[in-house]
């Protein structure tokens, strides 16, 4: 609808005309510049691209791909202008699915390595009557050459996921969720091998039915994130974690990301509206005003060259970016009706780059 106005007003002269899809000054949309992560053009909830990673120039990211049986890791790699993201490498298609029954293999996060290969981590769902899930490690070498997956399955064997991964120093550290005795917690791993092997680190608190959805890094400290609204902090490379406090006033179902920006921490989540958190240190968090976002939904967080925050979300099938003005307020930027942006990173030359499961944009 917003294209066909600007494009009747351009014909009227009332505007100029536009070559590309509808975006507001400040952001250039890349309409159709993410390759499917698909055999079809439908792209199951199991699949799609979940995250954007800063590589060289421009930036890769993972996700996962139906293969037309089962939904399996996948990686897109940045064009030379970052414009475009290509699989990288395309998954094969099976001839047939021998037998095996719908599981899927998605990765959610991932980090750039010391050899410039990428380390992946998400969760696979297994077969059978539950589907249980088994977190899972996931390596596409420099060169494009990816690994078999590593599986982690739960000491009950019901549910495991890894969502969130960072570098600290040479330490990894992978946070999702771990099921005992047939009770979901919040998990933290430690790995000084690159994944080879993992560490679970103990959390201060033990919270049932909640799941680490984000991690953040500045130097050795770590926030993580909860599904729930907890947040654990850490200021020793993962090795030790306190539980933060938090203002009786915050109000949130589901954390979607957080962030370190210039004025401490942030976190945007959902509850009955939009929710944006913030903490000086990582240690106690209260909630700041998210009126701007009105009923969107959060989904991505990323940081510009200035550490303000930038968020995208969507209102239906409409994209919308919000930029920190440095002064609690934000400054909205339409990207079109044609896509929704799912993740959100800085560039090494400082740009911003959003990208959906068909579009890019970039500011």
């Amino acid at each position: 609808m917003r294209g066909a106005l600007v494009a009747l007003l351009a014909a009227a002269g009332l505007v100029a005309a536009q070559t590309e899809a509808f975006a507001d000054p400040g952001f250039t949309a890349h309409p159709g510049a993410v390759a499917t992560a698909s055999v079809t053009n439908w792209i199951p909830s199991t699949a799609g691209l979940r995250r954007l990673i800063p590589v060289g120039t421009c930036a890769d990211a993972l996700g996962g791909y139906d293969n037309g049986y089962r939904t399996v890791p996948v990686y897109w790699a940045g064009g030379p202008d970052c414009t475009s993201l290509a699989l990288s490498p395309k998954p094969p298609v099976p001839t047939n699915d021998n037998g095996s029954h719908p599981d899927y293999f998605t990765l959610r996060d991932g980090v750039v390595l010391e050899d410039g290969s990428v380390l992946g981590v998400g969760s696979h769902r297994l077969t059978g009557d539950g589907y249980f899930t088994e977190g899972f490690l996931d390596r596409r070498s420099a060169n494009a050459v990816v690994s078999p997956p590593t599986t982690f399955p739960a000491p009950d064997g019901q549910h495991e996921d890894f969502n969130a991964v960072v570098r600290a120093g040479q330490t990894l550290v992978i946070a999702g969720d771990r099921s005992v005795s047939g009770t979901q917690h919040s998990a933290v791993w430690t790995s000084t091998d690159n994944g080879t092997t993992l560490t679970q680190v103990a959390l201060p608190t033990d919270t049932a039915a909640a799941s680490i959805t984000g991690l953040a890094v500045d130097g050795t400290t770590i926030v993580a994130a909860g599904s729930t609204g907890v947040f654990w902090y850490s200021t020793d490379s993962g090795q030790s974690w306190q539980q933060s406090t938090m203002d009786e006033t915050v109000t949130v179902s589901r954390v979607v990301a957080v962030a370190r920006t210039a004025a401490g921490w942030l976190a945007i989540g959902t509850g009955s509206a939009p929710a944006v958190l913030t903490s000086t240190d990582g240690t106690r968090w209260a909630a700041a005003d998210a009126s701007a976002f009105g009923t969107a939904q959060l989904s991505a967080l990323t940081t510009d060259s200035a550490g303000n925050p930038v968020v995208a979300g969507s209102s239906g099938s409409c994209g919308t970016a919000w930029t920190g003005d440095g002064a609690g307020g934000w400054v909205a930027a339409d990207l079109g009706c044609t896509d929704v942006p799912l993740a959100a990173t800085r560039l090494s030359d400082g740009r911003i780059l959003l990208a959906g499961n068909h579009d890019l944009w970039s500011r």
